[in-house]
């Protein structure tokens, strides 16, 4: 691969691209052997994970990254081969914003949510677009930064800085400010989202100095969503609902849940990523609200009551599911 991209003009689309293929073939190589590496695991996972641990592995805890220090090599847009509730405290510094957002972003946040036990802490770092913009704006940039900063010879005035601090040429998929973050995490089912200063036990040492650079927050795991009350009332709601109304047809055991013109209209108000199959699958459509239910109370909540399936008894259902008490 390395001989073809020097056939190649540099800069050139073809040349980006192979070079491109070249290192998604190599994170291949790395994720199958890290996943053969977990199916082989005997005996207890330590309790703290480190994602993207970088050169800088923390003793007793499992380290995941693609580079040559980590326990585990695997790629984290895919889902982590561990066992759900296993970890006690998750740490994720300088990771994050390598992900799209909201797509590997938020599947990465999931993933880090599903393997901690229930109350358990992810401790997340990322660079600070807030704090950089509010620098930006009060010309005050330097201090943010600080002198260990070494920009490219064309990051001269401070836009041209703020657009490699943000984008690392390439690198930085996503900026983060307080605000956005906690609604990535809440959404993902973290509670108690909190900002904290740089931790001595836990960041990387060489972060100690670099002012407010860098944004840190602990997030908390929520409870478990009760399935079962999510998968079977509002079914069982709509089914009784058509039968009243009339609609004996559509409320029998394996008729369409919602009619062609009920899809019709959510596929005109849902995002891309929240589309519903098509009407007639039954199983797909049950697993996709329940699915909506936990992943976007919002729009759900807009269904059922459009749909007029809102009742009391299922809104205290699944306020509980959610565990919002």
């Amino acid at each position: 691969m390395a001989g073809v991209t020097r056939l190649l003009p540099a800069g050139a689309p073809a040349r980006v691209a192979v070079h491109n293929l070249g290192e998604e073939i190599g994170i291949a190589r790395l994720d199958s052997r890290g996943r053969r590496k977990c199916a082989r695991k005997q005996g207890a996972w330590p309790r703290q994970l480190s994602l993207g641990c970088g050169s800088l592995p923390k003793k007793g805890w499992l380290n995941i990254d693609l580079g040559r220090r980590e326990d585990v090599s695997l790629d984290l847009r895919k889902p982590l081969p561990i066992p759900a509730r296993t970890f006690s405290l998750v740490h994720c510094e300088h990771v994050l914003e390598h992900f799209d957002y909201p797509g590997d972003g938020s599947r990465l946040l999931r993933e880090i949510w599903r393997v901690l036990e229930p109350g358990g802490e992810l401790h997340l770092g990322v660079p600070d677009a807030g704090a950089a913009m509010r620098a930006y704006a009060s010309g005050e940039l330097s201090a943010l930064f600080g002198p260990y900063w070494l920009f490219p010879d064309w990051a001269v005035t401070p836009c041209e800085q703020i657009n490699y601090q943000f984008r690392q040429e390439g690198e930085h998929l996503f900026a983060y400010d307080f605000d956005t973050l906690e609604r990535h995490l809440t959404e993902s089912g973290f509670t108690g989202v909190r900002s904290r200063g740089w931790d001595a036990a836990l960041d990387a040492p060489g972060r100690s100095d670099d002012g407010s650079y860098t944004l840190y927050v602990v997030a908390v795991k929520g409870p478990e969503p009760r399935k079962a009350a999510v998968e079977g009332t509002p079914l069982r709601q709509l089914r009784r609902r058509r039968w009243k109304a009339g609609h004996k047809e559509r409320a029998e055991p394996g008729a369409p849940l919602l009619g062609a013109e009920d899809i019709r209209r959510l596929r005109a108000e849902l995002p891309p990523e929240s589309q519903p199959p098509p009407w007639e699958d039954v199983e797909a459509l049950q697993s996709w609200l329940v699915r909506l239910a936990i992943d976007h109370p919002g729009t759900y909540d807009r269904l059922m009551v459009r749909l007029n399936l809102f009742s009391e008894s299922w809104r205290q259902d699944l306020r509980h599911a959610r565990g919002e008490g």
